[in-house]
């Protein structure tokens, strides 16, 4: 995962595909990345999300609830492949049952 990350050092960032994240997500082409993007990337890369999962329509508060729960604040890699051995964790369970809530 570190490999992959530090490949993907000096891409720009995607101001346009993160305000889009939310609402029309983009598919993932590596040649830009917007925050959220770059940290499923590299989590579906690693294996800890599902290979079908989009990183574009990642959030920051899609994968904090699709992490909060299995093992994400300690950061443990070895406990966070046995959640996704147990059930494939992808964007899209997040995506799907995203609702909008105004300020």
């Amino acid at each position: 995962m570190l490999k992959f990350a530090r490949s993907c050092v000096g891409r720009p960032f995607s101001t346009s595909g993160m305000a889009r994240s939310v609402v029309w997500p983009r598919q993932t082409d590596r040649n830009s990345y917007f925050c959220a993007e770059l940290v499923a990337d590299i989590l579906r890369h690693g294996g800890l999300l599902d290979k079908q999962s989009n990183p574009g329509a990642a959030t920051p508060e899609g994968l904090h609830n699709l992490y909060k729960s299995r093992a994400a604040t300690t950061a443990n890699p070895y406990l966070l492949r046995q959640a996704n051995l147990q059930q494939n964790l992808s964007i899209d369970s997040v995506v799907t049952n995203r609702v909008y809530t105004p300020p």
